[in-house]
């Protein structure tokens, strides 16, 4: 595997990781039983089915992982089974998926720039995903923070970006930190990316709207 198909199975990967582990976050890991056998992945497939079905120690899921990595020969291969065991162990620690994100980046052996690129790819959507999911509704994304620390980094960022009381944000307040982007939002997407970058999220819902 040469390190572009590398990046490519990277990007995908993550952005499939993220996608289950909100999944995981509101319905619990039993809700990827109808997700699991649509994968290609059949080495991520290994590990997911072990942690839904038979509820593995992830000790045991890990000595495998660890296994087949040791045998393989290749060294791009070897950072991606990786990153497939670190994906099963973080979606079961209830890893936001801010954290995961960077958890499982810290993987791969990227320059600064390719991981900047790389981030940028996962939680963007092109103009085609982002022109469809405007017809929603019901569109929201919310933003949980773990503290009103980021909670009010993130809203003076958005507010200095987007402009004062920016249209189709609700900020909520000190004792509630959560930040919700609703349809309304003119640019949804660069609204999350921003809020996104401050960090200290410690869970996303979303509502009709996939991974940004």
């Amino acid at each position: 595997m040469d390190k572009t198909v590398f990046i490519e199975m990277l990007i995908e990967h993550v952005e499939l990781a993220l996608r289950l582990n909100v999944k995981v976050q509101i319905e619990g890991f039993s809700s990827l039983k109808n997700e699991i056998e649509d994968l290609d992945n059949e080495d991520f497939k290994l590990g997911l089915r072990m942690a839904v079905y038979d509820d593995t120690d992830q000790a045991l899921i890990d000595e495998i992982y660890s296994n087949m990595i040791m045998f393989e020969k290749d060294e791009y291969t070897r950072q991606y089974k990786s990153i497939l065991k670190r994906t099963i162990k973080g979606m079961r620690e209830g890893l936001s998926n801010y954290n995961l994100i960077h958890v499982l980046l810290s993987y791969a052996d990227l320059t600064p720039d390719e991981k900047k690129e790389v981030e940028y790819e996962i939680i963007k959507d092109d103009d085609d995903d982002s022109a469809q999911q405007q017809e929603h509704e019901k569109f929201y994304v919310r933003y949980v923070f773990g503290s009103n620390r980021h909670w009010a980094l993130a809203k003076e960022t958005a507010e200095a970006e987007l402009g004062n009381e920016p249209a189709g944000i609700d900020f909520g307040d000190s004792a509630n930190p959560v930040i919700t982007v609703l349809m309304e939002c003119p640019d949804p997407h660069k609204a999350g990316k921003i809020i996104f970058s401050c960090g200290g999220i410690e869970h996303t819902y979303y509502n009709e709207l996939d991974i940004l």
